[in-house]
């Protein structure tokens, strides 16, 4: 298959192989014929995540893959004011510099993180990987620009590791962009990779090497051509699919996806696998074009294949990154550090089989990280008004207690009268 032969010259070390693929297909995808979805159609732009660890040679890979597309743009933190939209005197006009400059083509962003820092460019980002209209305003005048371009973007953990990491704090770090990347990898230095690495250089540093049989110059020259015939006949071609392909999307979707375990396991994933279908398709324009006009291009059982391997290891690799956010417990979902706290509660509460002093959960629960003082003041009112937990006054001091428990009044009364017939006895 020609997409693997290339992605294998592009990525240079096994790591990497998986995100060359889907890049080169990415390169593509804003010039492939959308997908017929019933009354409506969907796009094909493939939106690529890459997170890991310092050294591995995420950038170099980047530049790379920029080095063999048509249209490539770089988005960083000097470019930030042409995300967003600049005023331009001369022309009296509101121009889009790095939206309009990828258009049918790319961005590359090598220090995603970075950029995200800034929240304002997150609804733009946003914007851009879902096309939806950016539209800006200056002197009472509006320019709307629907962007139509991929996105190939790596980042570094905080603390540049990944086993150190907060994650949350470069992937967004809401789930709602996250999920907008069409696939996330992740990968981390480990001894084996270390050593490996160290032995390619040992080989290759000072010695000559023979030319490769496959060039980078080759790999641009064919993308361009696929990339310039699409773009020229976009809506002459037409991708034929047998339905029993999407079938076995449906069925692998079906059986591997839980959204109860990992929100990230949602639809969007199975349309991200009929986009590198239709991708696939695409890229082996030569391949599958079946002479008629207009043109037809015919998947095959090598597209089917591709788009299955993606399904299955970008479910895999969102479960490990949910894995990695609990690890760290990183920015607990609010509904998520209650149930902790009612846990905490529910343990206290059944060790003492009485009410517990609202001072000594909080102590209990700061030491647990579950919040602030305030924040689990809150939570505790949430317990209780839901019904379970039950807050009650007795002299001034708070007590949290269990609703089938006696009342702190009722505790009380009882001490005060073991204690009257101990000074009777």
């Amino acid at each position: 298959m020609r997409l693997l032969e290339y992605a294998r010259v592009i990525a240079r070390r096994d790591v990497h192989l998986d995100y060359a693929t889907y890049a080169l297909l990415a390169i593509v995808s804003p010039v492939t014929p959308d997908i017929p979805m019933g009354d409506d159609t969907q796009w094909c732009n493939l939106n690529l995540l890459y997170i890991g660890d310092i050294g591995i040679g995420k950038s170099s890979l980047l530049e790379r893959i920029a080095k063999i597309a048509p249209i490539a743009v770089y988005a960083d933190k000097l470019t930030e004011g042409s995300i967003i939209g600049l005023y331009n005197p001369g022309a009296k006009d509101i121009s889009f510099p790095l939206i309009e400059a990828s258009y049918n083509g790319i961005i590359i962003s090598t220090e995603f993180d970075k950029i995200m820092q800034n929240k304002r460019l997150q609804g733009l980002m946003r914007r851009i990987l879902e096309r939806y209209p950016v539209q800006a305003w200056s002197r009472g005048y509006t320019r709307t620009i629907i962007p139509n371009s991929a996105l190939l973007a790596c980042a570094n953990p905080r603390g540049d590791i990944v086993r150190s990491a907060k994650l949350i704090d470069i992937i967004v770090f809401e789930l709602g962009l996250l999920n907008r990347f069409d696939y996330i990898k992740i990968q981390k230095l480990s001894k084996e990779e270390l050593v490996k690495l160290a032995e390619e250089i040992g080989i290759v540093a000072w010695t000559i090497t023979p030319e490769p049989l496959v060039k980078l110059q080759e790999i641009a020259n064919y993308v361009a051509q696929v990339h310039q015939y699409l773009l020229d006949n976009h809506d002459q071609v037409k991708i034929q699919v047998p339905h029993e392909y999407v079938k076995e999307l449906v069925k692998i979707f079906k059986e591997k996806a839980n959204p109860e375990e990992n929100p990230l396991e949602n639809i969007r994933v199975l349309i991200s696998s009929l986009k590198v279908l239709q991708c696939s398709v695409s890229f082996h324009l030569y391949e599958r074009m079946i002479q008629n006009d207009p043109p037809i291009l015919k998947a095959t059982e090598e597209d089917l294949e591709l788009a299955k391997m993606h399904l299955v290891t970008h479910l895999e690799n969102i479960k490990n990154l949910m894995k990695i956010l609990e690890k760290t417990a990183l920015r607990e979902a609010r509904a998520s550090r209650i149930m902790r706290l009612y846990g905490l509660i529910k343990r206290l509460c059944e060790e003492t089989g009485t009410p517990v002093k609202l001072s000594e959960i909080i102590k209990e629960a700061e030491k647990q990280g579950i919040g602030s003082e305030n924040t689990i003041r809150r939570y505790v009112r949430v317990l209780a008004e839901n019904g379970m937990i039950v807050l009650e006054m007795y002299k001034t001091v708070y007590y949290v207690r269990l609703p089938k428990q006696p009342t702190i009044q009722q505790v009380m009364a009882q001490a005060q009268q073991a204690q009257a017939q101990t000074q009777t006895t």
